[in-house]
């Protein structure tokens, strides 16, 4: 079985100290893989199963890496699935023989075989040989498995594939499906230790609620291993190596021009799998959109065609202004403030200490603080019109409904197997729906720790993925929070200061109420990340 291919049949060189590097790049699910290997275990990997992984350099499907990686050390290679049954990767001979209990005929039949004698031996390898081939549709794998495991005259690696599939929760079903755990659980506790390595079965899920949980209830045996998205240097290699096959490349006549795209796109699709770099490589030529143009290729690719949302921000940026003194009055610093993060979001560029400009995170983030009925809320809707010229690219969500730690799962997206896992967030749900939005997290103090804590790595990444696989990105965004606190503090230095009270006062009375608050919650690494905004 070969590794893929790059798409063009080339290969792109570099030098030799950084080919020797990247000859070495292992995925870390498979690194994991190898450690719980060499600790007796057996290895349970979870996550975006389907993506692709890195093997010494190579980019493999993570069945066919694993099967790779068994046939060093392993002397039977089997992969199991709920559609092809048992299907022998390497070592057919010694896998007829373990079916067989260690005494499959072996060498030439012997002189003094009389004719029935040698039918009969003639007709038991037959049977053997189909046995072997047929595991999956004559025996239960998990029987053969269990056969394979402890045995202890071939070492043995076994891929289950769909684990989640294969063996049903007996808490949920019947029987036979309750005799199949059962087998395969005392199959991991009985598998052999066979040279270097114990007989091993390794089992891929893509949701580990979805494994009968007595497998790894209190389980010695069971490494659960979480297969995460690939890291920057793996995307880089990757892209490296596929540069070539994308539009326009041939006029990157020199590797280092090359590497240089192929690191600026690493940087751009923070979070993407192996497979979705294929999918960009696949855009690239087919909507002949140009690798020269990085930025431009990774938008279309995640949104496709749109408009430049803030192309027509930029030479009307003083009507704005005007725009939203006519709807709020008597807050000229907030105004200033969010004039700023305007600049900064139609001209590409931070001017107000927050991730404004940053590819792929929001274009602002601001954090209006103050009592009720100062202008809050009738500011961000005027943003909304300014901005969008669309009073409904609007999204308010009344935080104070998300009071507890588990109403961040009905924000972004519940789990499996959870109520309304169908119905996606209602947060990721309105931003996929429209891209481009004002988003209005209303009184937000009033939520749960853990919610803000969620919303924390949106502010940051501008991307979250939801329980279903799909990622949202809030790249086109403006993300408001309200807040009340401070609110009689506030009140207390008004009376004591009148009329004289300035601006410098208030903010520093507030930075202070919603610093304590976070205290407070034992959080106040959350307000050193807002603080700018506010």
């Amino acid at each position: 079985m070969s590794a893929a291919t790059n798409p063009n049949g080339s290969t792109d060189t570099s030098t030799s100290a950084s080919a020797s590097v990247e000859a070495a790049l292992t995925s870390r699910v498979l690194q994991h893989v190898a450690n719980e290997l060499r600790g007796g275990r057996h290895p349970l990997i979870n996550g975006p199963i389907g993506d692709r992984v890195l093997l010494q350099g190579e980019v493999w499907p993570l069945a066919d890496a694993l099967v790779h990686m068994g046939r060093g050390p392993f002397e039977v290679v089997l992969r199991v699935n709920a559609v092809d049954g048992i299907v022998v990767c390497q070592g057919e001979e010694a896998y007829r023989d373990i079916l067989n209990g260690g005494t499959a005929p072996q060498g030439e039949p012997a002189a003094s075989e009389s004719d029935g004698e040698l039918a009969e031996r003639e007709r038991r390898l037959r049977s053997l040989r189909r046995q072997a081939s047929e595991a999956g549709a004559d025996d239960d794998p998990v029987t053969a498995i269990r056969r394979c495991l402890g045995q202890c005259r071939h070492s043995v690696v076994v891929i289950v594939e769909q684990a989640d599939i294969l063996l049903q929760d007996p808490a949920q079903h019947d029987q036979p499906d309750r005799d199949r755990v059962a087998r395969l659980q005392l199959a991991m506790r009985e598998a052999e230790r066979v040279g270097r390595y114990r007989n091993t079965c390794i089992l891929i899920a893509s949701q580990i609620g979805s494994v009968p949980p007595v497998l790894l209830a209190g389980s010695e045996e069971v490494g659960v291993i979480d297969m995460t998205a690939a890291t920057r240097a793996e995307r880089a290699h990757y892209l490296r190596s596929v540069i070539g096959a994308m539009h326009e490349a041939d006029q990157l006549a020199h590797d280092p021009a090359r590497a240089v795209i192929a690191e600026e796109l690493a940087s751009l699709t923070e979070g993407s799998t192996i497979s979705a770099l294929e999918s960009l490589v696949t855009f690239s030529q087919s909507a002949r959109c140009s690798v020269l143009q990085p930025q431009i290729l990774v938008n279309q690719h995640r949104f496709g065609e749109r408009p430049d949302y803030w192309e027509h921000l930029r030479p009307v940026l003083a009507a704005c202004r005007a725009e939203l003194e006519a709807h709020v009055f008597g807050q000229p610093h907030a105004i200033d403030a969010v004039m700023a993060a305007l600049a900064g979001a139609a001209l590409g560029l931070d001017f107000s200490g927050n991730p404004i400009g940053v590819e792929g995170q929001p274009r602002g983030i601001l954090w209006f603080v103050g009592p009720t009925g100062v202008g809050k809320t009738e500011l961000a809707k005027a943003i909304a019109r300014a901005v969008f010229r669309d009073p409904e690219a609007y999204v308010r969500l009344d935080m104070s409904t998300f009071g507890e730690e588990h109403s961040a799962e009905r924000l972004l997206g519940a789990p499996p197997g959870y109520v309304g896992f169908e119905q996606g967030g209602q947060l990721t749900n309105a931003v996929r729906a429209r891209p481009n939005a004002v988003i209005l997290l209303d009184e937000i103090e009033k939520a749960h720790p853990k919610v803000i804590e969620r919303l924390m790595s949106i502010f940051e990444d501008g991307r979250v993925t939801d329980a279903q696989g799909r990622v949202t990105y809030f790249g086109e965004t403006i993300i408001i929070a309200t807040s009340n606190e401070g609110s009689k503090e506030l009140m207390g230095l008004m009376e004591r200061e009148g009329e004289g009270i300035t601006h410098e006062q208030v903010q520093q009375v507030s930075a202070a109420a919603v610093r304590s608050a976070f205290e407070s919650r034992g959080r106040p690494e959350i307000f050193a990340r807002i603080e700018a905004g506010i």
